[in-house]
């Protein structure tokens, strides 16, 4: 029997949590590289389903416009206007995650060097070199959103990633206070990342 699209999408998702899980022992991630994997890939997934879907709705909305003057002319309006709406989401969504950055420069430290604002993109990048896998795991979760944005774009998409991120900053700085054994709260927030619930009825009795 051939497997549904949702066996197909729960799979992935399943490969997006366990590889992810693994990650964080093979890497030996600390709390500190596994809160900035979070804000990375918040920051790079997030950003990259904004230009996609403000250049995918902008070509829906000018592709069927006629090569003639006005059709021209609508097709220029519509890319100026699909500039501004990039410029306006990378200033306003880059800034969440600048700010971000700044208190997990504070509170979770990659580098000794934590003084200054540059500080973000040192960590910044020391966070791409130790946790990509959660980038890419957190690319995999987010492909229905990527396919949505076809038909429609929704920017509060990308948002949604930064308030859970504000508030694990919470959860996380507690549990560093708690001296909560890191590993076993990796598996806990990676479960509510990735995980597909509705893997789950795989497990329910079928009935005929």
């Amino acid at each position: 029997m051939p497997e549904t699209p949702h066996r197909k999408s729960d799979a992935l998702d399943l490969v997006a949590f366990v590889g992810t899980a693994a990650a964080s022992f093979i890497f030996s991630w600390d709390l500190a590289q596994f809160v900035w994997g979070l804000w990375l890939s918040s920051l790079l997934v997030g950003y990259a389903l904004i230009v996609y879907g403000i250049l995918t709705a902008a070509h829906r909305t000018t592709a069927a416009a006629p090569m003639d003057g006005a059709g021209l002319a609508f097709r220029a309006l519509g890319g100026a206007g699909a500039l501004f709406m990039l410029a306006f989401f990378t200033v306003h969504f880059g800034g969440f995650h600048f700010v971000h950055g700044v208190f997990l420069g504070v509170f979770f430290p990659l580098t000794s060097n934590n003084n200054g604002f540059d500080t973000v993109w040192i960590n910044a990048g020391i966070a791409l070199r130790t946790s990509w896998p959660m980038v890419l795991g957190s690319a995999i979760a987010m492909r229905d959103k990527f396919a949505a944005a076809k038909e429609h774009f929704r920017p509060d998409t990308p948002y949604r990633s930064v308030i859970r991120m504000h508030f694990l900053i919470f959860v996380f700085f507690g549990a560093k206070v708690a001296h909560v054994d890191n590993r076993w709260l990796y598996i806990v927030v990676l479960f509510f990342y990735f995980f597909p619930i509705s893997a789950l009825k795989w497990l329910r009795p079928h009935t005929t």
